[in-house]
């Protein structure tokens, strides 16, 4: 790709970026401004401070189209940016630091339709997929969605992470356990959709599994039962859509997971296959 790329932030998003797509200019959203003169100017900083880097830089930027990354805010903010083409461009990925596997992740797409165009020329770049949202996009449902997966995934990792340490399972080795299996999830979605992506005993209806599942949570680790309850209702909903457990079986399932529920009742059995 032939272009010139400059980035403001310096943060995970802006490094990932610098370290894919080797900006003319790379400089932290904090500096005092200076002249930026590119194609492209990529703004990677937090949707808080979104403001006041565009206003900060709002008369020093010679480029056709600016971007922003933030998956919360649209182009809207960039308006100060006039005549220039203004565009959100969101990589739907997770970053904890600069190593980023671009290829094949998603990037969300509003604004101008050069915006939009230069969007394309960084997705093709980077081997992501461009979205175009046909209509105008909820952003607080989008972003919602988005931390849900992501940030909600990474929160029940943590809480799988300590159960596999009451288990037994050394800690430096949880991550070499979890990494594998969320990922083939993550495939999985990609590949069939949530839905199908669901497997074990929530939706074969087992409720005996659950049951030993829940009266060990109560013995050594009651603090983790909420989240295992709601992931199990949770759970329910998308079993019940895919209708391959009876509705008796469901209900079971159903009545340990109850606000109310106390101690576990269901007749324990040897039915019931792997996770």
């Amino acid at each position: 790709m032939s272009l010139d790329v400059a980035i403001i932030g310096r943060g995970k998003v802006g490094r990932a970026l610098a370290e894919a797509l080797s900006p003319v200019a790379h400089r932290a959203g904090r500096d005092a401004p200076v002249d930026i003169r590119a194609d492209v100017v990529i703004l990677a900083v937090r949707d808080g401070q979104l403001p006041d880097v565009v206003r900060a830089y709002a008369r020093h930027l010679k480029a056709e189209v600016v971007l922003h990354v933030a998956g919360a805010v649209g182009p809207e903010v960039l308006v100060p940016f006039r005549p220039l083409a203004l565009g959100q461009w969101h990589p739907v990925l997770s970053f904890v630091d600069a190593q980023v596997t671009w290829e094949g992740a998603a990037a969300v797409m509003t604004g101008d339709a050069a915006a939009i165009a230069m969007g394309r020329r960084l997705c093709a770049s980077l081997h992501m997929v461009p979205i175009e949202p046909a209509t105008e996009i909820d952003l607080a449902l989008y972003h919602a969605a988005l931390a849900l997966s992501a940030n909600g995934m990474a929160a029940l990792a943590a809480s799988a992470e300590r159960l596999l340490g009451r288990a037994g399972v050394p800690p430096e080795q949880a991550a070499t356990v979890l990494g594998p299996l969320l990922a083939s999830v993550a495939r999985n979605v990609g590949r069939v959709g949530a839905d199908s992506a669901m497997s074990g005993p929530v939706r074969r209806g087992d409720a005996p599994t659950i049951a030993r599942h829940v009266r060990r949570l109560e013995q050594v680790a009651p603090e983790e039962l909420p989240t295992y309850r709601a992931s199990v209702r949770a759970q329910l909903a998308i079993a019940e859509r895919l209708a391959e457990a009876s509705p008796e079986a469901l209900r079971d399932v159903g009545s340990l997971v109850g606000d109310d529920v106390g101690s576990v009742t269901v007749k324990e059995t040897d039915e019931g296959g792997k996770a």
